[in-house]
């Protein structure tokens, strides 16, 4: 592989090959790590709830809108903001990181 160094500066020394080796352990460490730390399972069937709550928001408010319901769309728009609440903090427990800017 090769470097390119950054303009101004010496390209960096390649690693022996037992610091290599060693990178490579630890890579391999914080796979296991992260996958007895994250449920995908969990997150899985979440973003599948997700899919199925958004959709059924979406036909819930246009009917709600078009006057067909005798609910206000507020509450809809609530009720949503609270499903999302919601899915976040159950995304978090099943460790999912918040990729927040």
């Amino acid at each position: 592989m090769e470097q390119k160094p950054i303009q101004g500066h010496e390209a960096i020394a390649p690693p022996s090959a037992d610091v290599a080796q060693r990178y490579l352990d630890e890579a391999d460490a914080v796979k296991h790590r992260r996958g007895r730390v994250v449920d995908r399972r969990a997150l899985a069937w979440l973003q599948i709830a997700n899919a199925a709550v958004t959709a059924v928001y979406l036909v819930a408010l246009v009917t709600a809108i078009r006057g067909h319901g005798g609910v206000t769309p507020q509450v809809f728009v609530f009720s949503f903001l609270v499903w999302g609440q919601l899915s976040t903090g159950m995304a978090q427990r099943s460790g999912a990181e918040c990729n927040c800017a």
